[in-house]
């Protein structure tokens, strides 16, 4: 009915500033055609810590901070979560080196943490951490997960992010210097710091080795390339070339592009190391 609807519209009668827009979820019975003709949209979890973090942060004010019976203890462990929420989305880019199956964590996983926590910090006048470290990972975030190894991980990292550590000013979250949690400050002032963050996040920043970033280069280049064949027609024209042929002429392009290869002996001849 909705496919009848659209295709009866009439541009001569429609205001010249009409836009239809459309929200679904991702179904098989959405309408081909409607799909086809339209502009598609998506939105993605932002790419990077200092992206994902910019964007938890973007849900809070000072007047949300001010809400909490603890102010200070809740701007630290707040920052301490939406921490540990960006680690555990950006490290399902190392492939099994991150996570041994790649889960869907949501921003209402990280929301439902941080509402327990202020729940918390107004009942009770100390800091419970182990009550949080409990629901934040093996309800929360645990109840996501299925393997055993990756449980085990995701309760090590939190176990660093949420200590009485953490409460301490420029506390280091890992072996990265870059990433520390700032004293407890204003939400611009937070924001403002954010923004000094690397875009490029080291490996050390996830606890791993910096060779897997050899392993995530490897996964976005397979991914691209994945993405850039399922675009290619898959029948050809009359007439047309088939897509391998297309492929060939591509690659020779670029293969006598390319400068001749060094001889290496006859540079270490000039250039003896």
């Amino acid at each position: 009915k909705m496919e009848a609807l659209i295709e009866a519209f009439d541009p001569a009668q429609l205001h010249p500033d009409f836009r239809l827009w459309l929200t679904a979820m991702p179904s098989p019975q959405f309408p081909v055609a409607v799909l086809q003709n339209a502009v598609k949209m998506t939105l993605e979890p932002p790419k990077g810590l200092k992206a994902n973090m910019i964007g938890s942060f973007q849900a809070f004010s000072d007047e949300f901070f001010g809400e909490c019976k603890q102010v200070d203890a809740y701007k630290k462990l707040c920052f301490s979560l939406c921490w540990f929420h960006a680690i555990m989305q950006e490290r399902r880019k190392f492939g099994p080196l991150g996570w041994n199956i790649a889960y869907d964590y949501s921003n209402s996983d990280r929301e439902c943490c941080i509402q327990q926590l202020r729940i918390f910090l107004d009942k009770y006048d100390d800091v419970p951490f182990k009550v949080i470290v409990q629901l934040s990972g093996d309800v929360n975030y645990g109840g996501r997960i299925t393997d055993d190894w990756d449980r085990r991980t995701m309760n090590t990292l939190l176990i660093e992010y949420v200590c009485p550590e953490a409460m301490e000013d420029n506390y280091q979250y890992s072996a990265d210097p870059s990433y520390l949690n700032p004293p407890a400050c204003s939400y611009s002032e937070y924001m403002e710091v954010l923004k000094t963050w690397p875009l490029q996040p080291n490996p050390e920043a996830f606890g791993l080795h910096e060779n897997a970033d050899i392993t995530c280069a490897q996964n976005e280049v397979k991914i691209l390339f994945e993405t850039i064949l399922t675009l290619q027609p898959r029948v050809s024209s009359g007439g047309g070339l088939q897509r391998e042929d297309v492929i060939d002429q591509v690659a020779e392009g670029i293969l006598e592009k390319l400068p001749q290869p060094w001889l290496m002996l006859d540079i270490q001849k000039f250039y003896p190391v």
